[in-house]
């Protein structure tokens, strides 16, 4: 029998969820287990999600067994999202400014997933988070961003011009040494990359437009992408023609 699927016959032999999921956690430790996180995503009821999500970071830190409760209730505001339970919105932007990581990553799974059967109506929702916080603006770029997202010509251009708008964004960024814009910095040294690879026609043209900004952080953002093996094997020609430019306005 699979995990998934023993997760899923003794989930449904249980009435209280919660002293299995902490048990099954995984955590402490470097990994939680998603697998199980997704099931119980999968099986559970709003309310269950509800109560899971209202355990905050005093009562479950970060890397305890406890904070798996919240993700599993983190990712099944996304399943409700399937079954057009906008309600959920709310609460899931909040959760994209959560102290721990894990919480925030299971928000970006969590529209990932919601996504894949509504991209339409993700777009439109990212059109609000884009206005947001730091928190929220690198939870919607980083749900634009799976590969398999964005084989449409449609999508990937649409994302593209998001990265370029949150680079201009940056511009105008004065206090920098905060969790908030680190953690937006680093998804966007690979969110270009990503979207680049998909629709190179569209995309190497934007990003390189960057690549004399004055801006340290901006910079840092166009080498980073970069050095993806993914823009490598898309064109390493152009790669090293773009990191040459590079070098050429740092003199």
């Amino acid at each position: 029998m699979k995990k998934t699927e023993l997760y899923q016959t003794d989930l449904s032999k249980l009435a209280d969820w919660d002293e299995y999921l902490i048990t099954h956690s995984n955590l402490p430790g470097p990994r939680s287990n998603f697998e199980l996180a997704n099931v119980a995503a999968r099986m559970g009821e709003k309310s269950l999600f509800l109560r899971c999500i209202q355990i905050n970071a005093k009562q479950a830190p970060q890397n305890s067994s406890g904070e798996f409760l919240p993700v599993c209730g983190t990712l099944g505001l996304g399943v409700l999202l399937i079954k057009s339970d906008f309600t959920v919105l709310p609460l899931l932007r909040e959760l994209a400014s959560d102290s721990r990581w894990r919480i925030r990553e299971s928000v970006v799974l969590a529209l990932e997933t919601w996504g894949e059967s509504n991209p339409k109506i993700l777009f439109n929702e990212m059109d609000q988070w884009m206005g947001g916080n730091f928190y929220e603006i690198r939870a919607a770029i980083c749900a634009l961003c799976p590969p398999k997202f964005l084989r449409s010509e449609e999508k990937a251009i649409q994302t593209l011009k998001y990265l370029d708008l949150i680079m201009q964004k940056l511009q105008e960024i004065t206090s920098r040494r905060t969790e908030d814009f680190r953690v937006l910095r680093l998804a966007m040294g690979y969110c270009w990359s990503v979207a680049v690879a998909a629709n190179p026609a569209h995309g190497k043209g934007i990003m390189e437009r960057w690549v004399q900004t004055a801006d340290k952080d901006s910079r840092w953002i166009v080498k980073s992408n970069l050095r993806k093996n993914r823009l490598s094997r898309m064109d390493i020609l152009w790669v090293r023609r773009v990191n040459g430019l590079i070098e050429e306005s740092s003199r």
